[in-house]
């Protein structure tokens, strides 16, 4: 990246894209600026300590009707786990409540999905080239 001022930075190959730093709250923010659009880049802290209550509220059978599979995630020693009858369990990391991360590269990023009462309804896969792969909570 080259710096084009004391806090934005852009890329030699498209300049028109812009990297603005800024501190807000002794945390640094980042923006990206495109000539369309400015995006704001979100920073996770992993939420590793959850009551059990709160981690009880992700379990359950997730079905994809496109792919005709189930995967369940399941709670286990004060941790989340991802299950399916093909695949050895995986832990779940807690990004954030919306966001949920795995050691599998295919099902990486969960992007957990919630109705107008904020009950869980499924999750997106959203991982590489899988984008927006929906799986709803079984009731």
């Amino acid at each position: 990246m080259i710096r084009d001022s004391k806090d934005t930075f852009s890329v030699p190959d498209a300049p028109q894209r812009q990297f603005v730093f800024s501190i807000k709250a002794k945390d640094t923010t980042v923006d990206l600026v495109t000539p369309n659009r400015v995006y704001h880049v979100t920073k996770y802290i992993m939420d590793t300590l959850q009551p059990d209550e709160g981690l009880q509220t992700y379990t359950g059978t997730y079905y994809c009707p496109e792919l005709d599979c189930n995967y369940g995630i399941i709670l286990k020693d004060h941790h989340l786990f991802l299950t399916n009858s093909k695949y050895n369990d995986t832990r779940i990391t807690v990004a954030n409540n919306k966001h949920l991360l795995t050691d599998y590269w295919w099902i990486r990023h969960l992007n957990m999905l919630r109705d107008s009462k904020q009950n869980i309804i499924g999750f997106e896969i959203n991982a590489g080239s899988i984008m927006h792969l929906r799986f709803n909570k079984m009731k």
